[in-house]
């Protein structure tokens, strides 16, 4: 009897791998390790949740690990991160987070599917409660936690690219003060500036201030002063010092392709793990899927690192497709490329 299939990751991309690879190899056990407690979620919808627009983070919540076991007879294990990947052994270590413990897991074929993780700059005070990073489902409990409890009244958001324009508006709709401070000239960097600025207009006409051209120094506790009705001062390099009793950092993200690369795995020059069109790492017996994986960009003549849940989904199928294939002997599955999009 052959091992199982394993997948580190359960969510867009290792999920699609998962559930391609059950459907077509229905008495295969597959295996999924997840380090956090949530699956399948939308976490474009986050910013929604918080806002008031989507009435519950349940709804957000494309598959929960009960059901993915009981519809899909697929294992997934949450809570359980896999630490390293041994290639010659096929075997993958893993530490269950409640306990500490570690296990051994041999596995068939393996798919990486880690994801992203947001970045987190040098800036002092990171780590002060009111502060937050927004990437994952876990994320967004925090700060509607926070929200509830503290009823903040300003915030600051450090960058202003999507995720910061986003959670800009969300905030704005529960009526929140807000300032987005952006360190490069315009806000949402990745467009050209005829684009932003009717955007940026708009979001000054609904009250939100935007301070561009501004890094952030440090953030510290405001326990005296003129400030001290708020519990956060958010200090920039101009000298300016903003007071907020919210702050949220979104500063981008990084691939987290540590792992693969610690086994061995070749990565691209954006430090995301390089795949084929087949999504086959330089290992025959490990594919790589979702926002930890470069993809050949179409226009561009080359891979690039756009990490993005469209092509998170169609990788992981397309890895589980493939992994199937070699198994019942049929032609393999390709992913043609990504063009840069996105809306």
């Amino acid at each position: 009897m052959s091992n199982p299939y394993v997948i580190i990751g359960g969510d867009a991309a290792g999920m699609s791998a998962a559930s391609k690879l059950k459907r077509e190899l229905p008495d295969a056990e597959v295996i999924v390790f997840e380090r956090s407690q949530h699956i399948s979620f939308s976490a474009c919808g986050i910013p929604y949740w918080i806002a008031g627009t989507v009435e519950s983070d349940r709804r957000l919540m494309i598959l929960t690990p009960e059901r993915a076991r009981e519809r899909r007879g697929i294992d997934v294990r949450t809570g359980h991160e896999v630490v390293a990947i041994d290639p010659e052994a096929k075997t993958v270590i893993v530490k269950q987070l409640a306990n500490g413990e570690r296990l051994t897991q041999p596995y068939e074929t393996l798919v990486i599917a880690t994801g992203a993780s947001a970045i987190r700059p040098p800036i002092p005070g990171l780590d002060l409660p009111g502060v937050f990073t927004l990437r994952s489902l876990g994320d967004g409990q925090q700060i509607f936690a926070y929200m509830a409890s503290h009823a903040p009244k300003q915030a600051v958001i450090i960058g202003g690219g999507y995720i910061g324009v986003e959670m800009a508006e969300a905030l704005h709709d529960r009526q929140v003060a807000v300032t987005i401070v952006e360190m490069l000239p315009q806000l949402l960097p990745n467009f050209d500036s005829d684009m932003v600025e009717p955007v940026a207009e708009h979001i000054r006409e609904k009250g939100v201030a935007t301070l561009t051209s501004r890094r952030v120094e440090a953030i510290t506790a405001t326990t005296e002063g003129a400030d001290a009705g708020h519990s956060l001062s958010v200090l920039l390099d101009s000298g300016e010092a903003l007071a907020a009793d919210l702050v949220i950092v979104s500063t981008g993200v990084r691939p987290n392709s540590d792992l693969a690369s610690t086994a061995g795995l070749k990565r691209g020059k954006s430090g995301a793990v390089w795949v084929d069109a087949q999504m086959r790492t330089t290992d025959p017996h490990i594919y790589a899927a979702g926002d930890c994986v470069e993809h050949y960009h179409i226009v561009l003549g080359e891979n690039a690192w756009i990490p993005l849940a469209t092509s998170a989904n169609k990788g992981g199928r397309i890895a589980g497709d493939n992994i199937a294939a070699a198994v019942k002997g049929t032609p393999p599955s390709t992913f043609p490329g990504i063009a840069g999009t996105a809306v």
